[in-house]
């Protein structure tokens, strides 16, 4: 995921012929500066003032590259969100999408600000969906094996689910739609539990995170949180869960 040393990074992109997959992938400078515009007028101002971070979490002067790469754009919280923003910054130009795939631009909310962990953590589920070429739907959890080590022992798992209702879950970029996938952090306590529902009753995937969100966990990951296992709660957390999830199929199925 690093960028390869000597290539030069250039402040724009111009047509050109394209002779591969991932070069025909390409954002126009037009399009970089679309996405750019719709981060501000979501987050706010980056930080560093006008710069994002590199792979390593190191603050650099955004750029466009040839061939395309991408960096995370860091937003500090604001008065309608406490949390620290992190996402993914032209990741949707550098890989060849299956027919039918959206591109994505991956983001974290983290509890306090950290451009080390919440960088190596998008920047594995990236190489995942470039290795793949495909989206990750909502309700996927990412496991340890697919994404490596996150760096982070509290968090194996990170489930994928779109943001929360003040952010835009699309984005026009240039031509295209880009979907914004949001990450959130799973203990591995958590992910065992949700293994054990019963498939003929209800989706796994969806309990999970409807018991994030009823344990005030969704949409931020904080490094520090009670795994939900270990409240007392949690019976209460999950049984409602459940049943959200059950009552939301059985409307779907009577429509």
């Amino acid at each position: 995921m690093e960028r390869k040393a000597g290539k030069k990074r250039v402040p724009s992109v111009k047509k050109q012929a394209l002779s591969s997959p991932a070069a025909s992938a390409a954002v126009s400078s037009a399009a970089w500066m679309a996405r750019d515009k719709h981060y501000t007028d979501m987050f706010g101002a980056l930080v560093p003032k006008g710069r994002v971070l590199s792979l390593d979490g190191t603050p650099v002067k955004p750029q466009l590259s040839l061939p395309p790469q991408f960096d995370v754009a860091q937003y500090g919280p604001r008065a309608d969100r406490m949390s620290w923003v992190y996402i993914t910054h032209g990741f949707s130009s550098t890989y060849a999408k299956k027919s039918g795939e959206p591109r994505v631009e991956l983001m974290v909310q983290w509890r306090h600000r950290d451009a080390k962990v919440p960088v190596h953590v998008l920047a594995r589920a990236a190489q995942h969906i470039q290795r793949t070429g495909k989206s990750i739907p909502v309700g996927e959890v990412l496991t340890a094996e697919q994404i490596g080590d996150s760096g982070v022992v509290l968090f194996p798992h990170w489930i994928v689910s779109v943001p929360d209702k003040s952010i835009p879950a699309t984005l026009k970029v240039g031509s295209e739609s880009v979907r914004l996938m949001q990450l959130v952090g799973v203990t591995d306590a958590e992910y065992q539990v949700a293994l054990k529902v019963n498939p003929e009753l209800a989706d796994a995937r969806q309990v999970l995170l409807e018991a994030l969100r009823g344990g005030g966990v969704y949409p931020v990951t904080d490094p520090l949180r009670t795994c939900l296992t270990r409240r007392r709660d949690f019976l209460r957390i999950w049984e409602g869960a459940f049943r959200v999830v059950r009552e939301r199929a059985a409307k779907a199925a009577e429509q």
